[in-house]
């Protein structure tokens, strides 16, 4: 093959593979003539650097490893292009090895901003801090910064030992720092890594390093007050051994080194290696919840889908009937801890007088606040416990919820009502689908709060401003201090809030306005029959669409109805909620009732059940 045919295809193949990160077809276009501009940038006066400069002033493509947000790439050089192909073609920084959810993403080298963009999207609760010492990269940042209203703190100095100046000697890429002022190159601020580090103190890291060389004098800096848990993305420039002298304190102290990439075509070592070294911190996470028989499929589906997500998990079950206890023993779950309501009602003799005084469901939401104080009473090595709706289900890792709860003794969510679901308001701003209290002073009295007025009141119905055991939160941000109001798109979806976002797909992932999403809550969930599935979609004025139907609900449906096939359980939602085991008994309310099923999935506002599979329309 001669050597132009070679240069040709090698171009083609960079086009498709820069095309292939786009969003949508229009960021592809766009985003291949940047694979175009990789090889021959549209930097001089000839004919085809002016229509390459033509057809690329368009505006900034969205990126869909970025999780759809904007990114600008300058097409007259090749040094945007590279690092964009590094980090969205190439992969240089696979997130997917982080295991666990950082609270805080530095970027030392930010050069245009394009790895902290990429940990946002993946990270969206953490704070985020960014390093640039060239001048000509800071316009870069700002630029894609702000496409995105990105709340990225940008400092404008490189970062080393100690504070100071240096010079840097190149032109942003691939450039290097001296403290030689006869070296050439212009004066920029120095800044010192370990004293940021200390002033920010975080729990959970994610540091990415690309300083040119000085990593051999920052990394020894800083290892003695990195967290426990700590991901870092590193570029070596040194030869191999000297890189071993300076990583190796890294692996006694518990890290983990992986070689990500070699640019060396043989595979040889050499001076420019991307490596990550990782260490984690197992925390356990404890969950709360309840429910009895007719809920037990939805418990079990929420049970799996938490562990899928969250492997260092214990959840919590309150059983309310004798049928939920005994199946849960049978099963013997891993993780999973079993609370008889005899055992609650033992340790709160007022939460016992009270059940003559309510019906079922309202004695029910009068435990909700009972349960997490129950926990921290019986369990003291609980430091915080997350109470958690049954028919949650949970799709993405909850350490994005905790990461934005941060250090708050309590963190609620708002219903975050649609425009057509306003009149909804009145059952309360926030909902009880997931509350998180750390075992603390003003957690603790707001719990015993909640459990007085519940003692006091609780019924399903709307009565003097209150409502069930959720109104009652509509004071907490008020009444005591430490509550944080957790407002990510990606937790407590539901068919009440679903309108207002967009919901894309990310490989397996699904995302909310470009955020993954972490649980749907399926409140609202109805059964017209053994095998339908009403959405409750028309109730909420909400058009099911692909993801919403596809990619949520249906892989919840298979979870749940292949957990009723297993265990014998049959779901009623909504407890005492109108179902129908068999269709009417008359010719004529039969035609109607099938009819009507039809149309519901016609319309998608129901899927239907036939042997093991979700079926219904499917676009």
């Amino acid at each position: 093959m001669s050597t132009s045919l070679r240069s040709i295809r090698r171009r083609i193949r960079t086009i498709i593979a820069f095309a292939g990160t786009g969003l949508r077809w229009t960021d592809r276009v766009r985003l291949g003539l940047a694979g175009l501009a990789r090889h021959r940038p549209f930097g001089g006066a000839s004919l085809y650097s002016r229509l390459g400069r033509l057809l690329a002033h368009t505006r900034p493509a969205r990126v869909a490893a970025a999780g759809g947000q904007r990114i600008a790439l300058g097409l007259t050089h090749t040094d945007e292009v590279m690092i964009f192909e590094e980090i969205f073609v190439d992969h240089t920084y696979p997130m997917e090895k982080i295991p666990f959810v950082p609270d805080t993403v530095i970027d030392c080298g930010a050069f245009a901003g394009m790895f902290t963009l990429l940990a946002r999207a993946r990270f969206p609760a953490a704070r985020f801090l960014a390093f640039e010492p060239e001048p000509r990269n800071i316009a870069r940042i700002q630029t894609n910064f702000a496409l995105n209203a990105a709340p990225v703190q940008l400092v404008r100095a490189a970062v080393g030992t100690s504070d100071g100046a240096i010079h840097f000697s190149g032109d942003g890429f691939g450039g290097h720092i001296t403290t030689d002022a006869g070296a050439g190159g212009i004066e920029v601020p120095l800044v010192s890594l370990a004293r940021h580090l200390l002033e920010l103190r975080p729990e959970r890291l994610l540091l990415k390093l690309d300083v040119e060389g000085t990593e051999r004098e920052i990394l020894p800096d800083i290892l003695p007050i990195l967290p426990e848990d700590t991901a870092i993305f590193l570029e070596t420039h040194h030869q191999e051994e000297e890189c071993r002298k300076y990583l190796q304190p890294f692996l006694e102290a518990g890290f983990a080194h992986e070689l990500v990439r070699n640019r060396h075509a043989s595979g040889e070592p050499t001076q420019f290696l991307e490596r990550v070294l990782i260490r984690h911190r197992r925390t356990v996470r404890h969950y709360c919840t309840y429910f009895d028989a007719h809920y037990a499929a939805m418990g079990l589906a929420l049970y799996h889908s938490l562990r899928r997500v969250s492997p260092r998990m214990k959840l919590w079950v309150l059983c309310f009937d004798e049928e939920s206890r005994l199946l849960l023993e049978r099963l013997a779950l891993p993780d999973l801890g079993i609370i008889p309501l005899s055992e609650l009602e033992a340790d709160d003799e007022a939460l016992r007088a009270a059940r003559p005084t309510r019906d079922r469901i309202a004695y029910y939401l009068t435990c909700t606040p009972c349960l997490p104080l129950h926990l921290f009473r019986r369990h003291p090595e609980i430091d915080l416990v997350t109470y958690v709706d049954a028919d949650l289900g949970f799709f993405g890792d909850p350490e994005h919820v905790f990461t934005e709860m941060g250090s708050a003794s309590i963190g609620i969510i708002p219903h975050g009502f649609s425009e057509h679901n306003r009149h909804l308001a009145d059952s309360g701003t926030y909902n009880v689908g997931l509350i998180g209290f750390r075992r603390d002073a003003q957690a603790l009295a707001c719990l015993e709060w909640w459990r007085q007025r519940c003692l006091e009141w609780c019924h399903l119905r709307h009565e003097g401003g209150l409502y069930a055991d959720q109104k009652y939160l509509d004071e907490w941000p008020t009444r005591f201090p430490g509550v944080k109001v957790l407002r990510q798109p990606g937790a407590n979806l539901a068919m009440w809030n679903v309108a207002r976002f967009d919901l894309t797909v990310d490989g397996d992932a699904v995302r909310v306005d470009g955020m993954p999403l972490v649980f749907f809550h399926f409140h609202g969930l109805r059964r017209p029959g053994p095998h339908l599935f009403d959405l409750s979609a028309a109730y909420y004025g909400v058009s099911p669409g692909r993801v919403l139907l596809w990619n949520i609900f249906a892989p919840y449906l298979r979870l749940l109805t292949r957990l009723e096939a297993e265990h014998g359980l049959y779901t009623r939602p909504g407890g005492d909620a109108p179902y129908s085991e068999d269709p009417p008994r008359t010719w004529y309310a039969k035609t109607r009732w099938h009819l009507g099923n039809l149309a519901g999935i016609a319309r998608r506002r129901f899927l239907a059940r036939a042997g093991g599979r979700i079926i219904g329309i499917p676009w």
